[in-house]
């Protein structure tokens, strides 16, 4: 894993010098994306967030799973996709 960087409102976890934006905010048990200025991407709402490429992560939602997709590496918006029906 990247190191870890202090941020105001809570902990980048992922965000290191090689690593590639967007990177996880987590603020008390709750995980969030940010781009590569700290600016959110999402709502700090995800139960879990793991690496799935450059550029992506996978998110969970109670028992949703889906992915993330910068659109550019440094994009400031980002799309994420939940499926719509639960397992």
């Amino acid at each position: 894993m990247g190191a870890r960087c202090s941020r105001r409102d809570g902990r980048l976890l992922d965000a290191s010098c090689n690593s590639v934006p967007p990177y996880t905010l987590k603020i008390g048990a709750k995980l969030g994306l940010v781009d590569a200025r700290s600016n959110p991407l999402t709502p700090v709402h995800f139960d879990a967030v793991a690496w799935a490429g450059p550029g992506a992560k996978n998110v969970k939602i109670d028992r949703q799973v889906g992915t993330h997709r910068a659109r550019r590496p440094l994009a400031a918006r980002a799309q994420v996709r939940l499926p719509l029906g639960r397992p």
